[in-house]
């Protein structure tokens, strides 16, 4: 059957609903879309199977094939030109081509991605239906490397031509050796480059990705000298064979394949075995070779491909310096540079450096002086580097000897770390095998073939428990990656167990005193404060910072010290406590003293939250902003941690009252983290409900509903609800709060007697809303008593964290209020909305309102209490240009009230018509018309309307008394009974 381009757009969309769901979630979600989408459903049926399937077999491993030669032109493949679209691109100019793929400049044709992307096309001939499934698995593995050096993969798809695409980060820049030419770099600048590389691949490795086609074209220097990896995984998704079946390429793929790219693959990738981290430190090491040397490092001289594959497979490197025949740089070269290229370029995988950071670490190791472990341990080696490193000591025999001391107690130290060095590469290669093989059998055992991601890592977590306890180091290194990949998993018994080995191995190895120790303890702080632990986690956090202080530790080290015990103290002090701010304040300074711009967005972020816990929203803007431009700066427009600071920066603009700016960013937040996290992730969870809780008091209540509900039904996925608590307590005050206001009691009650309410307070802001909201429902379902509990719990919250900023406390009042009016207690009811006007202030619209709203109510006749001119002031406020639309609900509040009043008063036309236009407002907001506002602005109006239209005001009054039986709380006569109370305001 033929579809249409939309057909296509409704696929990929319902796919991407698809994937993130159960086994058996699926098969109810396709026996639905059978009855809803007829249609649509065999095709989608397909495209979930190929993906389900692709999913079981572990291509993590499989080396990438090329399945056509370079040189061969296929007639067959599309002529793309400019202007032409594929899927929504719109192509601009290519940018290169190759054996598998093209690469084009493009932009989103609709308008939505406004910055250009480099659209890799590839060949339909090298694709077949299983690499199809495996886009939309790349996708998912690929947008989740968010580091500054490596150039993002934003989408992948199929257009309704049937042509795959790839939409990457689009890097201005040059390839690193033609940058490094262009500006005729020194050594130090190539090594920094080259270390900045190593940082992103050693990264990836930990997210369990390799990347298996590193050479310098797939390594750019931007401008301001960056490096950008391109082209992460993608290999993995160009692999395959169009003449095999999905059973046949599984097979292919265990048996092995071809490389990319020949003159950078390592011997293991020549000969088609499983791949892993190492391969990656070969290619690297063949890159090095060709920046400091600009030669490759095999060169036969018959220039074929077997005879290139021999020379990689059986012929010794010869060593860089050698290439060179300028006597200066041969002897920069020789002997540190030398022996570290040698190493990596090793011919079995256990004799090159066991991880890229290793690598990296020798690099660093030569550029500080220090002696590297690729050379080993001689006395005469160990003693001429420490000479050469501490050149400012005074010549002469006291010289001598000292040296001579020192030098010999340091090289019998490193010459035991030489000796164990290859012991510990070839310790670290079998555990990483032995995940996938524990047996050593030829082949792999079938079930292991098909571990999914959490398993695979579980199983890790088994295996170093009873391993590697010979090599502490390495084995920290793999508790840190693991319990990082565990946490973001969900696995909390496997982080557990992780966090508190961690810190005992720590502890035997190096000392409770120690910066290894304070550094796993505040590796265990965000899995702590994620599982409600709040208040260890801070207990960790201020123990490793009074470590790092004590020890006089690195700049880098004490800035997130800082940031980690200052962001715990944010949500267990009172608001702007001083040591809070402090510690992030300085977090942020050290970061910018290091230039370490990741771990300042970071600080930046967490020291706006504390501005605007404390009520400083403008100190909060200036510093979410700040953010915003380093993250887009480092991360690109469409990174989560880009789209985090953009939320930050709308909640901001709310705070200040920019709510038309506030929107715009707020959608585009959610657009960003449903295209990097899919659609049920708790990040888009919480976008929802900040968007929704805007459009509610907007009065477009329909579309904050649907928000809202979206938000909340996310946070009940298994995956979630236990583990993500925060983001639970958001989606539930945000979905409560238009339940309640929309009438929906039963909804609302259900959603309060299901939040697990003995967990500890993590987030004390949220916890405020929530008893707001949970203690208003209660109310209106008639359990006054529980209503005011919720509202006692609450002020004494209040009084623990804000306890200097009353516009917190507005929406306690207001409920007290609302507790006391539906007692008949209507004194103690006016003394409470009198002080929830106060606290509120102009920073609480709708706990001003509301307090407005209650009084006019109760005592409309009292001037004294009611001040027509101050209300109209108010009124006005919510009016402006601008900011009328957002605020359409508190408009609607000011009016009634005047409304109120005038009746009150007598004037009886002058009424009419504040409660016309409020009744209209109401009305807009389609599902309000069962809420108890809304019946109590129809009961207003036909009081109003009973001098001269007694039948239409009869008509209001009964539909406003049907609709106030659904409350058990609404007495009546009770609440709108005008009451003679003059009170002083507070």
């Amino acid at each position: 059957m033929q579809f249409s381009s939309d057909d296509w757009q409704t696929i990929s969309y319902l796919l991407d609903e698809a994937i993130e769901l159960s086994p058996a979630q699926q098969q109810a979600w396709l026996s639905e879309l059978a009855l809803t989408r007829p249609t649509l459903h065999p095709r989608l049926s397909e495209l979930l199977a190929a993906h389900v399937s692709a999913d079981a077999h572990n291509f993590l491993l499989t080396t990438p094939k090329i399945t056509i030669d370079d040189s061969q032109h296929n007639p067959n493949r599309p002529a793309y030109l400019t202007g032409m679209c594929v899927g929504p691109w719109e192509l601009r100019r290519e940018l290169g081509k190759g054996g598998m793929a093209s690469v084009w400049l493009a932009v989103r044709k609709n308008g939505e991605f406004n910055r250009e992307i480099a659209l890799k096309l590839p060949y339909p001939d090298t694709l077949n239906g299983t690499i199809v499934s495996r886009f939309i698995r790349e996708r998912d593995i690929l947008s989740q490397l968010t580091h500054p050096y490596i150039a993002r993969l934003y989408d992948a798809g199929i257009s309704s031509e049937q042509q795959a695409w790839l939409a990457l980060e689009y890097v201005k820049g040059q390839h690193i050796i033609d940058w490094c030419q262009h500006r005729q770099l020194g050594l130090r600048a190539r090594l920094q480059l080259m270390i900045q590389v190593c940082s992103a691949v050693q990264y990836a490795h930990s997210h369990l990705v390799v990347h298996r086609d590193l050479k310098p074209s797939n390594i750019l220097v931007t401008e301001e000298g960056d490096v950008r990896l391109l082209d992460f995984g993608i290999a993995q998704i160009l692999q395959g064979d169009h003449r095999h079946s999905l059973h046949h390429d599984t097979a292919s793929m265990e048996g092995g394949t071809h490389p990319v790219t020949w003159r950078y693959a390592s011997p293991e990738q020549i000969r088609g075995e499983p791949l892993g981290i190492t391969s990656d430190v070969y290619s690297l090491g063949v890159v090095l070779y060709e920046l400091l040397t600009a030669t490759a490092p095999y060169q036969p001289v018959d220039r074929s491909r077997a005879a290139l594959e021999r020379a990689i497979l059986n012929e010794p490197v010869a060593a860089p310096s050698s290439r060179l025949t300028d006597k200066k740089q041969h002897q920069v070269l020789r002997g540190d540079l030398d022996a570290i290229i040698q190493k990596a370029l090793k011919k079995t995988p256990p004799e090159r450096y066991a991880t890229v950071d290793a690598f990296a670490d020798d690099l660093k190791r030569y550029l500080s002086g220090d002696p590297v472990r690729a050379r080993p341990g001689s006395l005469w080696y160990r003693s001429s580097r420490l000479l050469r490193k501490h050149r400012w000591i005074t010549a002469g025999s006291l010289l001598f000897t000292l040296s001579l001391f020192i030098a010999t107690a340091v090289s019998l130290h490193q010459a035991r770390i030489a000796q164990t060095e290859t012991i510990k590469a070839k310790a670290m290669y079998q555990f990483v095998v032995s995940l996938f093989n524990p047996d050593q059998k030829p082949d792999l055992d079938l079930a292991r073939r098909q571990m999914t991601l959490k398993e695979l890592v579980s199983h890790g977590v088994d295996q170093l428990m009873n391993e590697l306890y010979e090599h502490p180091d390495e084995r920290a290194r793999l508790l840190h990656d693991l319990g990082q990949l565990s946490v973001q998993l969900g696995l909390q018994e496997e982080a557990a167990r992780i966090y508190t080995v961690s810190l005992q191995q720590a502890e035997q190895n190096y000392g409770s005193g120690s910066n290894e120790y304070a550094s796993v303890l505040l590796d265990a702080v965000e899995w702590l404060s994620g599982n409600n632990r709040s208040r260890e986690a801070c207990q960790y956090a201020d123990q490793a910072l009074a470590i790092y202080q004590r020890n006089q530790a690195a700049a880098e080290k004490l800035a997130v010290a800082y940031r980690k015990a200052g962001h715990c103290g944010v949500n267990l002090h009172p608001a702007g406590f001083p040591r809070d701010i402090h510690y992030l304040e300085m977090a942020v300074q050290l970061a910018r003293s290091v230039a370490d711009q990741a771990e300042l967005s970071t600080a930046l972020e967490n020291l706006g939250l504390a501005y605007l816990n404390s009520d400083r929203p403008d100190a909060a803007l200036q510093t979410f902003s700040e953010s915003l431009t380093l993250r887009q700066r480092l991360y690109g427009p469409h990174a989560w941690q880009t789209a985090e600071s953009q939320q930050s920066v709308a909640i901001s603009l709310d705070s200040l009252g920019r709510t038309g700016e506030s929107e715009a960013a707020r959608l585009q937040a959610l657009q960003s983290m449903q295209d990097i996290w899919g659609k049920n992730h708790y990040f888009v969870s919480e976008s929802k409900a900040y968007l929704a809780d805007m459009l509610v008091d907007a009065a477009r209540r329909p579309e904050g509903l649907a928000y809202a509900r979206s938000a909340y039904d996310i946070m009940l996925l298994p995956d979630w609800r236990h583990q993500k608590l925060d983001y639970l307590e958001n989606a539930s005050a945000s979905y409560l709060k238009i339940l309640i206001r929309s009438g929906s009691l039963a909804e609302a009650h259900k959603v309060c007697d299901q939040f697990p309410w003995k967990t500890p307070v993590s987030y004390p802001i949220l916890r405020n809303i929530l008893l707001n909201h949970c203690g208003t429902a209660y109310l209106h379902f008639g359990d006054i008593d529980t209503a005011r509990r919720f509202a006692d719990d609450n002020l004494r919250l209040w009084q623990q964290h804000w306890p200097n900023q009353p516009s917190r406390a507005s929406g306690i009042y207001l409920l007290k209020a609302e507790i006391a009016r539906a007692g008949q207690h209507y004194a103690e009811a006016i003394r409470e909305y009198q002080q929830a006007l106060y606290s509120a202030g102009q920073k609480n619209h709708y706990a001003q309102t509301e307090a407005w709203l209650g009084l006019a109510r109760l005592a409309g006749a009292d001037q004294t209490l009611l001040p027509v001119e101050q209300m109209q002031n108010e009124l006005k406020a919510f009016l402006l240009p601008g900011q009328r639309e957002y605020w359409a609900g508190f408009e609607a509040n000011m009016r009634e009230a005047l409304g109120n009043v005038y009746l009150a008063r007598g004037e009886m036309q002058t009424a009419r018509t504040e409660l016309e236009t409020a009744l209209a407002i109401r009305e807009k907001a389609d599902d309000t018309r069962y809420g108890l506002w809304y019946a109590l602005t129809l009961d207003s109006l036909a009081r109003s309307l009973e001098p001269d239209d007694p039948q239409r005001a009869r008509q209001l009054r009964q539909r406003a008394a049907g609709i106030c039986r659904q409350y058990p709380s609404c007495q009546w006569e009770a609440m709108s009974r005008p009451a003679n109370h003059r009170i002083k305001r507070p």
